[in-house]
């Protein structure tokens, strides 16, 4: 892959500048780019489930007016049988804005999935008294169920998601179709 001013190595967050005219040294920046791909891992690894993977790629660009991003890959293998990714580009114009937009991430990502245990248990357990071994027919309803009370669950994970995510982008592309936003896809 090759972006106007980096090249990437084989470690995501290995970069070799290619132009002397920065205000951060290249020690600076290396260790910068490792802590913010740590904690965007980290984010990623709480947002993944099967059969999503969820994958943040730091990255930082010469000579562009958002230096900052944060690549978001989504891999889906259940989309109508076929694997599917989402990719979308997040930029931001410091480091302290991408690392805050990520910690914010993870924040409500750890409160989202405590809410959804919390709402779904009692369900849960009442489906899992009902389920008999080999019913193929209680299990659709079960899962059914779960479907339903996860989308009556919606408006309260959205309004945890605006209380807590609310560093925005700078600018965001969608790169699958190659539509830009000027707002997060989240909003």
């Amino acid at each position: 892959m090759r972006v106007p001013g980096l090249f990437f190595s084989s470690q995501p967050f290995t970069v070799v500048l290619t132009t002397p005219d920065m205000s951060l040294t290249r020690l600076e920046l290396a260790k910068t780019l490792v802590i913010l791909q740590t904690n965007a891992n980290l984010c990623a690894r709480l947002f993944a489930s099967y059969p999503l993977k969820i994958e943040y790629l730091v990255v930082y660009t010469t000579g562009v007016r958002y230096p900052w991003r944060l690549l978001e890959l989504h891999h889906d293998k259940t989309r109508d049988g076929e694997p599917w990714v989402k990719r979308r580009m997040h930029c931001f114009d410091t480091a302290e804005k991408l690392g805050r937009s990520v910690r914010e991430r993870t924040q409500w990502k750890a409160k989202d999935r405590a809410l959804v245990a919390i709402h779904l248990s009692a369900t849960r357990a009442t489906l899992r008294k009902r389920l008999q071994p080999d019913n193929d027919e209680m299990a659709r309803v079960a899962l059914d169920r779960l479907n339903a009370e996860l989308a009556e669950l919606e408006p309260q994970r959205r309004a945890l998601r605006e209380r807590i995510c609310l560093t925005q982008a700078d600018h965001v592309s969608d790169l699958l179709r190659g539509q830009t936003a000027a707002r997060p896809w989240h909003k």
